[in-house]
């Protein structure tokens, strides 16, 4: 995969838009996921009001650990690009 070329200054490129609508999203579900954590309490949903509040405290885990990265991962590192066939310059795998 080719590295995303740099946009020129005062400019964005399809990667920068990429990047800038990942960050709204995670911005957005941010500010709704905290409004209805402080406002699931006051909603009156009758005899459903603890399965609804429970609900939301799972929901509210499950965003958090899908956009937080795991401690322990390691770097991705890029794929190795596969050999040419009947390259000159490529070591021969014959010879140690």
């Amino acid at each position: 995969m080719p590295e995303p070329v740099a946009s020129a200054k005062m400019s964005l490129n399809e990667a920068d838009m990429v990047k800038v609508g990942k960050g709204a999203v995670l911005a957005v579900t941010a500010a709704a996921l905290t409004y209805l954590a402080q406002n699931a309490t006051d909603i009156k949903f009758g005899q459903y009001t603890p399965f609804v509040v429970s609900g939301l405290a799972i929901l509210l885990n499950m965003v958090r650990k899908w956009a937080a990265a795991p401690p322990d991962a390691p770097p991705v590192a890029p794929p190795v690009p596969a050999p040419v066939p009947n390259d000159p310059t490529a070591p021969d795998p014959r010879r140690p």
